[in-house]
């Protein structure tokens, strides 16, 4: 009683605190022009600054309606073979939510009652994980469309089609749409990429689950090693 009484009494105060903010702290896409860049170039640089074994400390808050939750998230990826585990806890150190699972199922599941009311909360966030970290590079398959200060490549398959997004100073990925069955199911925005280690990592991601009707906010506080 007295742990459901302390974490009901966390996730309001965090309520309380993230329900002024309306707008995303991140900076916009500052554009340059790619014009005498190659698609491939862009591709393959990209490949290059990516780290497919990632071990990240973050600040999370999720959006769900009228409701926002705060978390201290532990995530650990490799999308070489299509893994990860994910640890949410609140900022007094409870365990919120915690994840695992590959690119076609879930291992283990938890989550506190706020968290599990979300309906298929597991699936979604899964899915979301994969959406983010996994397959960030478009297959040299994809098609390519340039323009004055992008670079757009369209992957299909039965399944899916993702729709990437090339631009700013690294001409990185800025953003990252899925599809299913013709819908667009996930939006995701990289911003104010940095180097670490050697590697560009995205400090802010805001993912938009438009089948789930919520978002989430990632701030990349740490890369562990």
């Amino acid at each position: 009683m007295i742990m459901r009484r302390a974490i009901a009494l966390t996730m309001f105060t965090l309520f309380l605190g993230l329900a002024g903010c309306s707008r995303v702290p991140f900076e916009r896409v500052k554009y340059v022009s790619v014009k005498g860049d190659s698609p491939t170039d862009i591709r393959e640089q990209f490949a290059e600054d990516l780290h497919n074994e990632q071990y990240l400390t973050c600040s999370i808050v999720f959006r769900f309606g009228f409701r926002a939750y705060a978390a201290l998230g532990l995530l650990a990826v490799n999308d070489e073979q299509k893994t990860f585990t994910a640890v949410g806890l609140s900022p007094v150190g409870l365990k919120l939510f915690e994840l695992a699972g590959n690119a076609d199922a879930i291992d283990s599941s938890f989550a506190i009652e706020q968290f599990s009311r979300m309906p298929n909360w597991a699936q979604n966030i899964a899915g979301d994980i994969r959406a983010i970290y996994f397959d960030r590079v478009p297959p040299t398959s994809a098609q390519v469309k340039k323009s004055r200060n992008r670079v757009t490549f369209v992957s299909k398959d039965e399944a899916r089609t993702l729709e990437y997004v090339f631009a700013g100073p690294h001409k990185a990925l800025v953003r990252k749409r899925c599809f299913e069955d013709g819908r667009l199911v996930r939006t995701i925005h990289y911003r104010e990429y940095t180097r670490r280690n050697g590697k560009l990592y995205p400090d802010g991601i805001l993912l938009k689950n438009h089948r789930g009707c919520y978002s989430l906010i990632i701030r990349l506080k740490e890369v562990r090693q």
